[in-house]
């Protein structure tokens, strides 16, 4: 990343002293013409005369430290649930906060879980389609300590805008998720200025404990989808998180893994012991935790775990292979936005793919014990607690690979004969698999194919986002996953970004979506087989995973 001046203009970098404190020095006026000159291009090109603003808006969020696993920080969550209700509100929408109530957190007081904001747009016309976005504020924590490189030793919640081949706005959020949720507020907004009324009913859910395993959020689902509650009626759901599979092409999610977390403690006795007077007298729950992790994962990097390794999923159909094959992306690209790691698990991107969003995988997180000293204390913990998370793919549940797994690590943990104690915590969400071939995906294609010049990839994706069940289950209305970031992105991690076109041109693609929402016919029947004529006549990206799809259903 390069910090030289964009433009010839002073990048937004350390210097913020000097930068203006309002929103009102970015804002612009627009005049709109009048009657039915404002369409849809002309609403687009409003997105370059509000560009400053709107990045201004990205950086006044990132600096929010809205980080919900820290429960010290539960209170800037709530600061940033009350930005987005005045933007909700300057919008010219209809907003509510909702107060979940209080967590019971170990070792802690109980704490206020993070508001979660409804927002509401138009005139809830019953003859319009009704969209629901669902998104998040949360973000994940990012220090500058324990080796996490942030350039220029920045802080990760002061946004940078940096030159380069793009320009960069680089900090926490950018990417993942406030920098894919702000469009759609935009979007709504740019409808508002020029007096154009929405072609759809918008509604937007903003949780804030997304990457707390998004605490209340099923029950919240689950009651405000009955009638009288705010998701009641909806047509259907679009989810902007995640990323495309290359730099190059924007994509459309309709798979996803599920995700199943686990926490193991292992407990000996009362307190610590010095290891000059008590190595070799007792069992060590650190190393019976070494030993106990170590047998989760084969020397082939498959899972060690009966009826949860790849060996337990149906095997790859041609039809699977074949679809990836029409994916734009590169080993070397993926290489190297994994930080040129000296090899990946797959020589070709059909292997690739399969091992990121097709074959179950175990990653280990961690281990945490007694000890929190950070220097070199040579001190035997009482006891070490191990964290990992197994990746489900379609066909596995979270219901029927919980129980394996606890007795995989009960009976490796009695074979050790140890005399500690062992506790298994465990929670998780179901893999989800959608036939795209309806017409929310298609005016999903549209969108983003006018907006970005090409057609989307069809992808599944290796991530997991809960809330896609919860919305299909109890809100019985199909769901769409359209990400506006890139694998470039470094979400979650060190120098998260988004490229500042990108982020502009995703409020464009959430216009232009509803708009072709809005011209949906009437009668909006999402029963995945549509008519065989309309079928065999189809043709482009959607026609290329049907196959797929019904193959995998």
């Amino acid at each position: 990343l390069d910090l030289r001046p964009v433009d010839g203009e002073t990048p937004m970098t350390a210097a913020v002293d000097n930068a203006p404190e309002t929103e009102d020095d970015y804002d612009r006026e627009i005049t709109f013409p009048d009657g039915d000159s404002v369409d849809m291009t002309f609403l687009r090109s409003v997105v370059n005369h509000l560009a400053k603003l709107f990045v201004f808006r990205l950086r006044r969020a990132v600096a929010m430290r809205s980080v919900s696993s820290h429960v010290d920080r539960r209170k800037e969550c709530a600061a940033m649930a009350d930005l987005l209700v005045e933007w909700v509100e300057k919008a010219g929408g209809k907003v509510r906060k909702v107060e979940p109530g209080l967590q019971e957190v170990e070792g802690e007081d109980s704490v206020p879980i993070a508001p979660i904001v409804l927002a509401e747009f138009g005139s809830a016309d019953p003859n319009k389609p009704t969209l629901v976005i669902y998104s998040h504020y949360d973000v994940e924590s990012a220090n500058t300590e324990d080796g996490e490189g942030w350039m220029d030793h920045m802080d990760p919640f002061s946004m940078l805008q940096v030159a380069g081949p793009a320009k960069w706005l680089v900090g926490r959020g950018t990417s993942a998720n406030k920098g894919q949720l702000l469009p759609w507020l935009w979007a709504a907004e740019i409808f508002n200025r020029a007096k154009v009324e929405l072609p759809v009913n918008l509604k937007m859910v903003i949780e804030g404990m997304k990457e707390s395993e998004s605490e209340c959020l099923e029950d919240f689902v689950k009651l405000e989808a009955t009638a009288g509650g705010f998701l009641h009626g909806a047509d259907f759901v679009c989810i902007p998180m995640g990323c495309w599979a290359s730099t190059e092409k924007p994509a459309l999610v309709y798979g996803l893994r599920g995700m199943v977390t686990f926490e193991v403690t292992i407990k000996g006795g009362s307190k610590s012991l010095s290891t000059g007077s008590y190595s070799g007298l007792v069992n060590e729950p650190m190393c019976d935790m070494v030993r106990l992790l170590g047998s989760l994962v084969g020397s082939d990097d498959d899972i060690n775990i009966a009826g949860v390794g790849v060996g337990s999923v149906p095997p790859v159909s041609q039809a699977e292979l074949d679809d990836v094959q029409e994916l734009t992306m590169s080993v070397e690209k993926v290489q190297e936005e994994a930080g040129y790691v000296p090899q990946l698990t797959g020589d070709d991107k059909q292997a690739l793919m399969m091992n990121r969003c097709r074959f179950p995988s175990l990653s280990i997180h961690g281990i945490e014990s007694s000890v929190v000293d950070r220097r070199m204390r040579r001190v035997i913990p009482n006891w070490a607690k191990g964290k990992f998370t197994i990746m489900l793919a379609p066909g596995q549940t979270a219901e029927k690979i919980i129980p394996l797994v606890r007795e995989h690590l009960t009976s490796v943990f009695t074979s050790f004969e140890s005399s500690n104690s062992v506790t298994v915590l465990a929670e998780g969400s179901n893999p989800w698999l959608v036939n795209p071939d309806n017409d929310l995906y298609k005016a999903a294609v549209v969108a983003l194919t006018e907006t970005f010049e090409s057609a989307p990839d069809f992808i599944r994706d290796g991530h997991r986002i809960a809330a896609v069940e919860m919305f299909e289950k109890h809100a019985k209305v199909p769901v769409l996953v359209m990400p506006f970031g890139k694998p470039c992105d470094n979400a979650y991690s060190e120098n998260e970004r988004i490229e500042q076109d990108q982020y502009l041109r995703s409020v464009s693609a959430a216009m232009t979506f509803m708009d072709e929402i809005g011209g949906l016919p009437e009668d909006r029947d999402f029963v995945p087989a549509l008519l065989a004529e309309i079928r065999n006549g189809r043709q482009g990206p959607i026609s290329r995973v049907r196959g797929l799809w019904s193959g995998l259903s």
